[in-house]
């Protein structure tokens, strides 16, 4: 759900994979933008001959698009690709989350909010793991797969196995701000901060 720079790039990679992508944005423009991208990405590969165009057409006939959320009623993993700092973040989860059918699992694209928080407004917040990509020139490499408190399993291996499938290495994040970045900064500023206070200048 989203068609931004990171949800293409996501989309990408998975239909490069095999993955048949149903592709959800809020109207036709936005998402004949997020098509778009995904359609020039795959022009520039064609061109550097990295990309057959017989199978660039094959990728194409598995990517479907929709501008409602009818669609996630058949689907056992959705991924939400809004930035946590968007306003409208926590009424889009309730509305993927009332979409889904009751087993589903849903990721959501996580980095400066608690997971927890942002799961805590679905109706199934033990099924909702987030998802933070890292990468260079629209192909993601990396990816933090991140569980809240509570747990999250399920939805963590689904996501996890579904990244290993589309060539992005997978990592397990703690919940907490800025993911796994965030624990690393924080222990270096209380590392500066105690040298300040000692006396370092």
């Amino acid at each position: 759900v989203g068609s931004g720079a990171a949800g293409a790039d996501l989309a990408g990679a998975l239909l490069e994979a095999g993955c048949e992508v149903l592709l959800i944005e809020k109207d036709i423009s936005a998402l004949t933008t997020g098509l778009k991208r995904i359609a020039m990405r795959q022009e520039l590969a064609v061109q550097n001959r990295t990309l057959d165009p017989a199978e660039r057409e094959a990728r194409w006939a598995r990517l479907n698009g929709a501008t409602d959320l009818s669609g996630l009623a058949n689907v056992a993993l959705a991924i939400d690709s809004m930035p946590d700092t968007h306003p409208g973040k926590s009424a889009m989860l309730a509305e993927i989350d009332a979409a889904l059918p009751p087993l589903a699992c849903m990721a959501t694209f996580t980095g400066q909010q608690r997971l927890s928080d942002l799961a805590a407004v679905t109706s199934r917040p033990d099924a909702v793991a987030g998802l933070h990509l890292h990468g260079t020139g629209g192909v993601p490499k990396l990816a933090e797969v991140v569980l809240p408190e509570s747990g999250a399993p399920l939805a963590a291996r689904m996501l996890a196995a579904l990244l290993s499938r589309a060539g992005i290495v997978a990592v397990r994040a703690g919940p907490g701000d800025g993911v796994i970045a965030g624990p690393l900064l924080d222990g270096w500023r209380v590392a500066a901060l105690r040298l300040l206070h000692g006396g370092a200048t």
